[in-house]
Parts: structure tokens; C-alpha cells; sequence
């Protein structure tokens, strides 16, 4: 599980640590736009592992093992 530690504040999970990260780090809103429409694209593409490729791989599974 990939977890980050900054001045004491611990977070886990990939894509809450890339949020943190650009939010308090970033020099501009170049990597994580204030727009909210580009933003929802964003999140939309950074949530594409755990609401595409893990069902596919569990259907992948199911149908090979079960």
C-alpha cells in the first residue's frame, strides 16, 4: 500500500497522495487545475485503474479460476 508521510501527516492510497501532493506542493494549477471541469477530468482518468482495469481483471479471473 503506498503511503507518504509529510511533516507528520500520513496518506495512503496512490491517488490521494498524487492529489496532496500537487495541492500543497505545486508552484501553479498546471498539474491539478482550479477549473472544475478539467479537474473532474482529472479525477476521472486518475480513477480509471480501480473502476476499469479492476473489474477486468476480476472477470478475467472469475471466468480462468472459478
Amino acid at each position: 500500500i503506498p503511503t507518504l508521510v509529510d511533516n507528520g501527516f500520513a496518506i495512503s492510497k496512490s491517488r490521494a497522495i498524487i492529489v496532496y501532493l500537487v495541492e500543497i506542493y505545486g508552484k501553479n494549477d498546471s498539474l491539478y487545475p482550479k477549473c472544475p471541469k478539467k479537474r473532474t477530468l482529472i479525477n476521472q482518468r486518475l480513477s480509471f485503474d480501480a473502476d476499469t482495469l479492476y473489474q477486468a481483471f476480476v472477470n478475467a479471473y472469475i471466468a480462468k479460476y472459478m
